[in-house]
């Protein structure tokens, strides 16, 4: 919906650092959780 309301090149790399950022993040809170699961037991 951003990429169709600004049609600026800037906004496609922004949505796709984001996406990357999202996942990263994602996969550090399973970590984390799976981490913290086996230590605590």
């Amino acid at each position: 919906m951003i990429k169709e309301i600004y049609e600026i090149d800037e906004v496609t790399t922004l949505l796709s650092d984001y996406e990357q950022l999202g996942g990263k993040l994602y996969n550090f809170i399973k970590y984390v959780e799976k981490d913290w699961k086996t230590t605590k037991n």
